[in-house]
């Protein structure tokens, strides 16, 4: 018996022939890094060495889709690994959770200030699961299943929110975009939202890295047919664009690795989410609330959690049963330190930084936010059969702190 798989070789074998596949045919699909089968083995200061080379390789960069690895002040790492912090469990018991219970209320309170909407939580487990979340709060809301999916969504994402919601009815549709300027064609020359549609999914900047200048006339027609407009947002990029709110979402969801969290071979991620006040009942997760104590002091709570994943279970709006407490203190530290003023000169040094490279190797034109598209395998690679082999580029590590 593997003691860390619950089934014996014979169990395998046994479940494998009933399918008819191998072992070897299930993970066929799954790409092998190639690149690290002709390594020696090596003293671990060297394969760290090795591995620092290759984080900054454009061509075997495993990063992308707005993931990479950003500049982090040092007073993050720092404070972080303080022992009262480093734990990821939720805070249930108040009178001795105040430390990470205020954390968690500060980062609410940016996850607020970054999108221009009224609540948010404790935060969700990574940005692609916080999509499927949006539209879980959506659909209950509006009683209605039909999905309207910008194209220019990053394939990966699209992929997470289908295979989540596979088997809970929802009817997808794609709003297509123009191939000549990468971004979501006018309202009225594609798939319009419905009386039939729940949501609409817009992620701005988009897969190609282009701010989806059309998102406001988009978001209104949704809003017109009470469909709930929904924006995948970059932490860092709001702070030299429009906040979601000014676009017209009313669910605006994000990943927050960009905010102090290091790349740790495929994880940790943080998921972040606002939304307009009446989604209150509906926000997945926890929410950290301000009441009194018996004296009549400040003291920070868990607040309105029915904890319906326990009880409702299939009909719960969410399973989600705990929070990124870590990641969001990192993030939290992040804004801290640097400051509103401090976040809006790296974000704009970065937006510079790359509409600068973007104007020589993009293949579309348009304002870009930290990576553009390039013909090619040179960066991560965007599954856009229409546009034929291209990738996607960052510059956040050629940014300095």
């Amino acid at each position: 018996m593997n003691r860390f798989l619950g089934l014996s070789e014979a169990d395998r074998r046994k479940i494998t022939q009933r399918i008819g596949l191998t072992e070897k045919d299930l993970f066929a699909s799954v790409k092998r890094a190639t690149f690290l089968e002709d390594w020696p083995s090596e003293r671990e200061e060297v394969l760290r060495n090795r591995f620092r080379i290759l984080e900054r390789s454009p061509e075997e960069r495993l990063t992308g889709g707005g993931i990479g690895p950003f500049p982090i002040p040092a007073v993050v790492d720092a404070m972080a690994s303080r022992s009262e912090f480093v734990t990821a469990y939720t805070p249930y018991q108040p009178e001795v959770s105040q430390g990470t219970l205020e954390v968690i209320f500060e980062f609410q309170t940016r996850v607020c200030d970054m999108t221009g909407l009224e609540i948010s939580n404790a935060g969700l487990y990574d940005g692609s699961t916080a999509v499927a979340e949006a539209i879980s709060m959506a659909a209950a809301v509006t009683k209605r299943r039909e999905v309207l999916l910008a194209r220019t969504v990053s394939p990966r994402i699209r992929e997470v929110v289908r295979t989540l919601l596979a088997g809970r009815g929802f009817h997808f549709r794609e709003v297509s975009f123009d191939r000549e300027s990468g971004i979501l064609k006018e309202v009225g020359d594609e798939a319009t939202p419905s009386e039939e549609t729940a949501c609409l999914v817009i992620q701005s900047p988009n897969a190609f890295g282009l701010f989806e200048s059309r998102g406001r006339e988009w978001f209104a027609a949704a809003r017109e047919v009470g469909a709930v407009p929904i924006q995948i947002f970059h932490p860092l990029a709001v702070f030299v664009s429009e906040k979601p709110a000014s676009s017209g979402a009313a669910i605006a969801v994000a990943e927050g690795q960009p905010l102090g969290i290091p790349l740790s071979g495929g994880g940790p991620f943080l998921g972040m989410i606002a939304a307009e006040e009446r989604f209150l009942r509906r926000m997945p997760g926890r929410i950290v609330g301000e009441t009194v104590d018996a004296n009549g002091r400040r003291a920070l709570v868990l607040t309105l959690q029915a904890r319906e994943q326990h009880i409702r279970r299939e009909r719960a709006t969410s399973n989600i049963c705990s929070n990124q407490a870590l990641m969001a203190l990192r993030a939290t530290l992040f804004c801290a330190a640097l400051e509103w003023e401090g976040i809006t000169d790296f974000a704009r040094r970065l937006s510079d930084l790359a509409n600068d490279k973007a104007r020589a190797e993009a293949i579309f034109p348009g304002r870009v936010f930290n990576e553009y598209a390039v013909k090619g395998n040179r960066g991560l690679p965007l599954d856009y059969p229409e546009l034929g082999a291209i990738s996607v580029v960052g510059v956040g590590t050629e940014c300095d702190e």
